[in-house]
């Protein structure tokens, strides 16, 4: 599921470069502190995977999919899963509409497996892995 979450990523960030979006995404503006971007990346990792899947697919996706059915249930969640991430992309609708297909396939992992650990450690694989993708860029134009 690790693996499976870096998939993602790579896919995510490949879709990303077609999109065009705003030049300074809320989110850029707050990693340009070196200090914001470690705390960043502690949350991003370790906390925010943990946090997200407990709320989204723990107990939103269940109960969403009991009142409508599972496949809207996976539409619903991974859409406002999505959504609550709008602020930090506000502008660059493409890369929020990538969000909203990666809460998909996060909730569609869940009602796959039934549990919500295979989403954690897909969820977990994608957020690291973009976060090694960003730093390693940070510390490449550091370099220039």
């Amino acid at each position: 599921f690790l693996a499976g979450g870096a998939v993602l990523a790579l896919v995510v960030s490949f879709a990303g470069t077609f999109l065009n979006s705003k030049e300074n995404l809320p989110i850029e503006q707050l990693l340009k502190a070196r200090a914001s971007m470690m705390l960043f990346a502690v949350l991003g990792v370790l906390v925010a995977p943990l946090v997200e899947e407990t709320i989204f697919r723990g107990f939103l996706y269940p109960v969403i999919a009991r009142r409508a059915g599972i496949a809207a249930g996976v539409l619903i969640t991974g859409s406002l899963f999505g959504l609550t991430h709008a602020a930090q992309l506000w502008g660059g609708w493409g890369q929020i509409i990538l969000l909203i297909l990666v809460g998909v396939v996060l909730t569609g992992v869940r009602a796959r497996t039934g549990t919500v650990a295979a989403s954690y450690f897909v969820h977990l694989g994608y957020n690291g892995l973009q976060l090694l993708g960003y730093l390693i860029y940070v510390m490449g134009e550091s370099r220039h």
